[in-house]
């Protein structure tokens, strides 16, 4: 007999999200990380970058880029989110970069009209 959640962890209705970047089993384990889409660089600007997702059962995906020590995370729900991302960082729309400014907040000296 199977549990009436075991659909959720079934990555049929996510895996032509990805497309041909897919690269996950068939079936998600109950909250361990598991690579889903590996992303390949597309130019010179672009890097490589991992996908992972999570599920508890609702779906969290986390972004990994083949270099450095930084990670982009996301809600539930967020699988869109996690596509666009992956795929900017791979053709070098999109970079994650250690901060590198003096941090500033804003002046709003200004009242609703």
């Amino acid at each position: 007999m199977t549990h009436p959640l075991d659909f959720l962890y079934d990555t049929a209705r996510i895996r032509p999200g990805f497309g041909k970047h897919w690269c996950g089993p068939d079936k998600l384990p109950h909250a361990e990380p598991v690579a889903v889409a590996h992303y390949v660089a597309t130019n010179d600007d672009g890097q490589a970058v991992t996908v992972y997702c999570s599920a508890w059962p609702a779906l969290f995906f986390t972004i990994y880029p083949a270099t450095g020590d930084h990670q982009i995370g996301t809600g539930s729900g967020m699988m869109a989110f996690a596509i666009h991302v992956a795929e900017g960082m791979a053709d070098g729309s999109i970079s994650i970069e250690k901060k590198n400014i003096k941090q500033t907040t804003c002046d709003n000296n200004f009242e609703a009209q």
